[in-house]
């Protein structure tokens, strides 16, 4: 059960994000997110539970009416093994072509190679595993979600 809240807790963050960067007014019938996934590459396995994950989240938050009535769609792109170059190839896709108002990125690896490409296009990318203060210092359109953070798992007093 804990798995699905996370996909769920993820996608409600790029909503959030998606509504401070980009203007829910167009005409448009969906809300197009992208992914760069390692699909095929070393930890294919990581990436295909995220997958679904994602797809699980779309599909309850499209039966609930989606966002602002707008039904979130969902686009990805394979980045085998994360490396920069490939990690590059599709975001610049992603952006360029896909048109996505938000992309999820899952491996700290590939992030930074994603930045100059977030700012330039004004795309929020999001890291939905890792979390660091490298990953806040990459600039105002990468962000993070993940538990990995100095303080996880500390005892709260």
């Amino acid at each position: 059960m804990k798995k699905f809240y996370i996909p769920l807790f993820i996608f409600l963050i790029v909503a959030l994000v998606v509504y401070r960067y980009k203007s829910f007014k167009s005409q448009e019938e969906t809300i197009k997110i992208g992914a760069v996934l390692d699909l095929t590459g070393i930890s294919a396995d990581l990436g295909k539970a995220i997958q679904e994950g994602m797809l699980i989240a779309a599909d309850k938050i499209n039966a609930q009416g989606g966002i602002q009535g707008k039904k979130l769609k969902l686009i990805y792109e394979d980045a085998p093994d994360q490396v920069a170059k490939g990690t590059i190839n599709a975001g610049h896709k992603l952006m360029e072509t896909g048109q996505v108002k938000a992309i999820l990125d899952t491996p700290y690896s590939g992030l930074g190679s994603l930045q100059t490409l977030a700012e330039q296009y004004q795309v929020p990318i999001i890291d939905v595993i890792d979390s660091s203060n490298q990953i806040a210092s990459y600039g105002d359109w990468i962000f993070s979600t993940g538990i990995y953070s100095t303080g996880a798992g500390g005892q709260v007093e």
